[in-house]
């Protein structure tokens, strides 16, 4: 009965039990012709770590036929203590990575690349050339061009998160313009200390057609060569997320209203304003600055404007001044276009706190509640 089944249907099936291990390793044990959706559910991503390196190399070994079915690989240096030892310069090697074959996504968190011993490295560099994400978070390297030549090893990528970045020798850490950047390149994330990284951008003779940019913890420094690559992606970015970062709060956010310009960015089809604390020392003074950022859009195709704010009383709610917000929204043709403001509530709002704050937000917003275009999380 189950070889009279379409292909297409079984995949359907599986699908809907991506989420159920027990049921994905039944389905696995039906036939051959059901075997390949069920291993692509259970084996798409793959997390080892010194917890779990031991035992995984005994599953890696020879035998295992799962490997290319791996879509998704991340890598998780140990701290370095008993309970969590470093492995990747040692255990690295023994891992298959050559029989990966379908890795397209690739994560190294907590690398110390410097560290690493030339085997390692090769391993790592040979599983890059073929990924389309690349993911480095708490990475430290040698100096910048290392991470530049890391990065030109992996000419089909795709989206690129960078995440506190950091070198050994950061005097020697300025661009290098013997590497490019690939071509394909279309999703950018960076957060902390990223100033490196866009300056090498801005000396490219050309910049990918990059649609998606997402800056967390921008701050006054890095502010100009922010408001540069925003100029040179033009008509080509439809996606900005961005939070900005101060001793002071509100400083840094000034000085992009300042020197950022959005006008090139024609095609803008969502913006986000991340990490709004309306609480404690680092809270926002006020709004000002994000109507300011609002009034440059020109595109006529921005669908989506999100906040994601922190917040612990619905009276906190005051310092986004609402009110401004909703006729910002309701008295500019740029967003009639709008399918959705989206509100992302954080905190510690127990109780009837929760509920308080969404009832606050449609009362301010009551036209954009009306006409089904508000949400809130």
């Amino acid at each position: 009965m189950a070889s009279q089944i379409p292909s297409e249907l079984i995949d359907t099936i599986i699908d809907y039990l991506r989420h159920e291990v027990s049921a994905l390793c039944a389905c696995s044990l039906v036939s051959r012709r059901w075997l390949p959706r069920p291993r692509y559910h259970l084996f798409a991503f793959m997390h080892l770590m010194s917890t779990n390196i031991v035992s995984a190399l005994k599953i890696l070994g020879p035998p295992s036929t799962f490997l290319p079915s791996i879509y998704a690989l991340m890598l998780t240096e140990g701290r370095g203590d008993p309970w969590n030892r470093k492995w990747v310069d040692t255990s690295l090697p023994e891992v298959p990575l050559s029989r990966m074959v379908g890795v397209q996504s690739l994560t190294l968190a907590n690398v110390r690349w410097c560290a690493l011993g030339e085997a390692a490295k090769t391993s790592i560099s040979a599983l890059a050339q073929g990924v389309k994400s690349l993911c480095l978070i708490n990475f430290r390297m040698h100096s910048f061009a290392e991470l530049l030549e890391l990065l030109s090893e992996s000419p089909a990528l795709v989206t690129l998160k960078m995440n506190m970045i950091a070198f050994e020798k950061p005097e020697d850490a300025s661009p290098v313009e013997r590497y490019t950047i690939p071509r394909s390149l279309r999703t950018l994330e960076f957060g902390g200390s990223t100033g490196l990284l866009i300056d090498w951008l801005l000396v490219q003779h050309s910049i990918p057609n990059i649609h998606t940019v997402v800056l967390t913890m921008v701050d006054a420094k890095e502010v100009p060569g922010v408001s540069s690559l925003l100029c040179r992606l033009g008509p080509y970015l439809e996606h900005l997320d961005i939070s900005f970062y101060s001793f002071d709060p509100g400083e840094t956010e000034a000085i992009f209203c300042q020197r950022a310009d959005l006008t090139p960015n024609s095609s803008l089809r969502s913006i986000k304003f991340s990490n709004l604390s309306l609480y404690g020392y680092d809270a926002i003074p006020n709004a000002v600055w994000i109507r300011s950022i609002l009034a440059q859009i020109i595109s006529q195709q921005l669908q989506q404007v999100t906040f994601a704010i922190f917040l612990n009383a619905p009276e906190e709610l005051a310092l986004l001044e609402l009110p401004q917000l909703a006729s910002l929204f309701s008295e500019n043709q740029r967003f009639s276009r709008l399918r959705s403001v989206l509100f992302m509530i954080r905190g510690h709002l127990e109780g009837g706190l929760r509920q308080e704050v969404h009832v606050r937000i449609k009362g301010s917003l009551s036209d954009l509640n009306a006409r089904g275009r508000l949400q809130i999380m």
